[in-house]
Order: structure tokens, then C-alpha cells, then sequence
């Protein structure tokens, strides 16, 4: 388990968003839940939430693919909406999977961890951007009606 959080820049393609990391490139950091220990690749994005993290579970596991994302936030109230959520859609074909979720205690610090399923293709919000075509009324429905399923 670290014994520190770093506050060294990580460097991202998109420099609009370049800031301290709340976790280091290459640190190590283990699950109390699980036991499962992940290395933080590199940083993939930051908002509201926190920020997210490319990651490789170490050791073994059925349940949780070898690349996952750590969505790292310093506030609970976030942490605990999403991993409610995160279990209430567990396994529905349109929702991101959650893994692994728990604390990382560090110099007197708390950071609030979920492991989530990578998406490559990035969120519906970087979809809708990439594609620029106009959906089709019954596509954008049928869309919608998956979202609320």
C-alpha cells in the first residue's frame, strides 16, 4: 500500500487538462475489499467525479479483466452515488461495469477508488462529439429507451 499520494504533473496528449495527479504513474495501489492490487498506467481524464485513471489489475482474477479504469475522487458523497449505481446496473448490456471499490488511506488522507470497466471508445458524451452525423428520430429513441431501461 502506498504511503503517499503524488502531487508530481502527469502528462496527457490534451494539454487543456494536465494537472497534479491524485495518484503517481506507476503506483501501486491494493483493494482492502478485494485484495486485488492495480498499477495506475496513466491518467485518461478528469471532472466532477474526480479523476480517472488507466490501470492493470496484478495477479489473478475471473471477475476483473487485466485493464480497468480507476475513477479516484477525494469526495465520499460521490463515491458512494456512483458505486451505488455501479451495483444497481451491474451486468445491464449499456452500463459500465463496476469491479472493485474501496478506500485508499494515505498520510492522514482518504481517496475514494472505484475499478470500472475501460471503455477505449471513451463516454456518450465523446461518441456524440466524434460522430457528427444527425441521428435519425427512431435511432435517438431508441437510444433513449435503452439509457432508461
Amino acid at each position: 500500500m502506498p504511503t503517499r499520494f503524488s502531487a508530481a504533473a502527469t502528462t496527457r496528449r490534451d494539454a487543456r487538462q494536465q494537472t497534479d495527479g491524485l495518484l503517481a504513474i506507476g503506483q501501486v495501489v491494493t483493494s482492502p475489499e478485494s485484495q486485488l492490487q492495480y498499477r495506475v498506467e496513466r491518467l485518461l481524464g478528469q471532472g466532477g467525479f474526480g479523476q480517472v485513471y488507466l490501470s492493470r489489475r496484478l495477479g489473478r482474477s475471473k471477475a476483473v479483466p487485466e485493464i480497468v479504469c480507476i475513477k479516484v475522487s477525494q469526495r465520499i458523497d460521490g463515491w458512494v452515488r456512483e458505486a451505488y449505481f455501479g451495483r444497481l446496473l451491474d451486468d445491464h448490456p449499456r452500463a459500465i461495469r463496476l469491479f472493485d471499490l474501496f478506500p485508499l488511506v494515505a498520510d492522514q488522507a482518504v481517496l475514494y477508488c472505484l475499478a470500472i470497466e475501460y471503455a477505449p471508445m471513451g463516454d456518450l458524451s465523446a461518441f456524440l462529439h466524434r460522430d457528427t452525423r444527425r441521428w435519425s428520430e427512431t435511432a435517438a429513441r431508441r437510444e433513449i429507451a435503452g439509457i432508461l431501461e
